[in-house]
């Protein structure tokens, strides 16, 4: 489960990573938590923002990421979707 879950989570990192277009003022420091809930299917149910990266630039262009994800590939299993519904996306600026 744990491995299932982290391929999950990479997977998850690259669709984001593919659309994102992180601001020129972004910073390593800059760290922030987006929370997601997805459907069994892997659509985004909603998004918000849990901990703030201290720069609102960056805090917008990874929800709008996060937002712009059609699906979510996540496994097509009724009794793994709880670990996959209620999900924390890390990001940094730099």
């Amino acid at each position: 489960k744990a491995r299932w879950y982290n391929e999950a989570l990479r997977r998850i990192e690259e669709q984001v990573s593919y659309i994102w277009v992180k601001p020129d003022n972004g910073s390593r420091y800059n760290r922030g938590i987006i929370n997601l809930k997805l459907d069994q299917q892997g659509y985004l149910l909603s998004s918000w923002i849990h901990l703030p990266s201290g720069n609102p630039d960056l805090d917008d262009s990874a929800l709008r990421a996060i937002r712009g994800v059609i699906r979510y590939q996540i496994p097509n299993s009724p009794s793994l979707y709880r670990y996959y519904k209620n999900l924390k996306f890390e990001y940094s600026g730099g």
